[in-house]
């Protein structure tokens, strides 16, 4: 919704062919700490050697991905490796479960979540940015802001457990040892 606006803010006009390569690899953006998530249960468990396998496997999907992708240009590169990312993920699922004993539904239902606020985020950022004026700097002020808003407000709905554990966590880091915040005279 902003990646127009955003290129043309950061690197000028010159670069608009750039906007689809920019937002297919946004997806691998979004997948990519839930990949880092599974990998790094996989090694608390002590299983560096499923870890390098799944990196061997990746870097040949990579490799194939590249090679396919090529045939469609550029467009075709970037969308065969946000795919592969995807299946990353998949992979690094499949390969969490077995290495940690943690069930598939665990992993499904911690994705869930967040991907429901991010959807609705961005519909709310959609809706918003239909209001706002054809200006790139307002376009990317406004869809920051509502971004953040939106995905707050829905993670304040439906996670609100998980936003009460946030709301401690931040108190404490914001807070001396003493209990004085960094805000007190």
């Amino acid at each position: 919704m902003i990646a127009r606006p955003l290129i043309v803010i950061l690197i000028t006009d010159k670069w608009l062919p750039a906007v689809p390569i920019f937002k297919i690899l946004l997806l691998v953006a979004f997948v990519y700490p839930v990949s880092m998530v599974m990998i790094k249960a996989i090694t608390a468990k002590g299983r560096a050697d499923v870890v390098l396998l799944i990196n061997i496997l990746k870097v040949f999907l990579f490799v194939m991905a590249i090679f396919i992708g090529s045939k469609w240009g550029i467009n075709g590169i970037a969308v065969a490796i946000a795919l592969v990312n995807m299946g990353g993920v998949v992979i690094n699922i499949f390969a969490s479960v077995k290495s940690t004993g943690m069930k598939i539904n665990n992993h499904v239902r911690d994705l869930i979540q967040p991907l429901a606020n991010t959807i609705l985020m961005a519909l709310g950022m959609y809706v918003v940015l239909q209001l706002v004026p054809d200006e790139n700097i307002l376009q990317v002020i406004f869809g920051i802001i509502c971004a953040i808003l939106f995905y707050y407000l829905a993670s304040s709905i439906f996670n609100r457990d998980q936003m009460k554990d946030a709301g401690n966590i931040l108190r404490k880091v914001f807070t001396f040892s003493h209990g004085e915040s960094f805000d007190s005279d």
